[in-house]
């Protein structure tokens, strides 16, 4: 913590801080990407990922519902994922 968040009271820095790493938690969201291939793993690692509290509210996240193996098999992954996270195909 900075000499400049020493002089605040208690609760801004509570609030800061705690701003700060829902900051983080977002954009380390919108770096990751991932499929889960069933209901149960995608509700763990959104929970994992999101975080268990009840007080952060992220609306935007990579995570999606996808079994993915046929697709891996069939050769066709790379053309799922560009339509599941809507990616440009470069």
């Amino acid at each position: 913590m900075g000499s400049s968040m020493k002089e605040l009271p208690i609760y801004l820095q509570y609030t800061i801080s705690r701003t700060r790493r829902n900051c983080y938690r977002e954009l380390a969201l919108s770096l990751a990407y991932g499929c889960a291939p069933t209901e149960i793993i995608y509700r763990i690692c959104l929970r994992y990922i999101l975080g268990f509290s009840d007080e952060i509210h992220i609306e935007k996240n990579n995570i999606r519902l996808c079994d993915t193996l046929q697709y891996a098999k069939d050769g066709t992954l790379e053309e799922k994922m560009i339509r599941l996270f809507r990616l440009r195909n470069s």
